[in-house]
């Protein structure tokens, strides 16, 4: 691993994650543990070889770990990767100013960056615990004014489930399109908080 050989604290965080995929694969563990192939099939361009040279040096750096699910040996988290997040929602805000004239031809999307996004939008005075489906993707949303909790993975108390297809569910979120064509189970006082919250029509 290269170092900067400077005593800065920027210099001493880049010397850990300044690697090229790096915030990326952070990016990628905020909503949840990911099984090896999920994570190379979500970064095109990122050879084998790299990815396995970039998980090993993260799990040195104590950024992630391999932990077993269900019989499956996934990567996930530490704490200290956690910590990454408040400095990715920043340069992610930072960079969104770079997207107003939308994807370029060969730009990847995904919505799980997007779900990742909307902590930036929240407004912090809601509470509330609902399921998004979005085709074939569930995503489990837990806000309050002390918690903002984003994951991929089925919810199983959640007050409301909120449904629709992958394009539906992203023009309501992203794209300012109307709730309407969106199913909604449960308490719908749930999903006002939400709407609320996010900021969504």
């Amino acid at each position: 691993m290269k170092r900067y050989q400077q005593y800065c604290g920027l210099a001493k965080a880049l010397d850990v994650v300044g690697g090229r995929w790096t915030l990326l694969i952070v990016r990628d563990l905020l909503l949840g543990p990911r099984r090896y192939g999920e994570i190379r099939g979500s970064l095109p361009g990122l050879t084998t070889n790299l990815l396995a040279a970039r998980l090993k040096e993260m799990e040195e750096a104590e950024i992630l770990h391999k932990i077993t699910l269900h019989g499956m040996q996934l990567y996930a988290l530490t704490a200290r990767g956690r910590e990454l997040e408040p400095a990715i929602l920043a340069l992610g805000g930072w960079g969104w100013k770079r997207m107003h004239g939308g994807p370029e031809e060969d730009d990847r999307l995904d919505l799980r960056w997007g779900i990742l996004s909307m902590k930036r939008r929240y407004s912090g005075i809601e509470s509330g615990h609902v399921c998004l489906v979005a085709g074939e993707r569930r995503f489990d949303l837990r806000f309050s004014p002390d918690l903002l909790d984003f994951q991929e993975r089925q919810s199983i108390d959640a007050s409301a489930q909120i449904q629709g297809t992958l394009e539906q569910v992203r023009a309501w979120l992203f794209m300012g399109a109307t709730f309407e064509p969106l199913e909604v189970q449960g308490d719908l006082s749930a999903v006002a908080r939400f709407r609320s919250g996010f900021g969504l029509p």
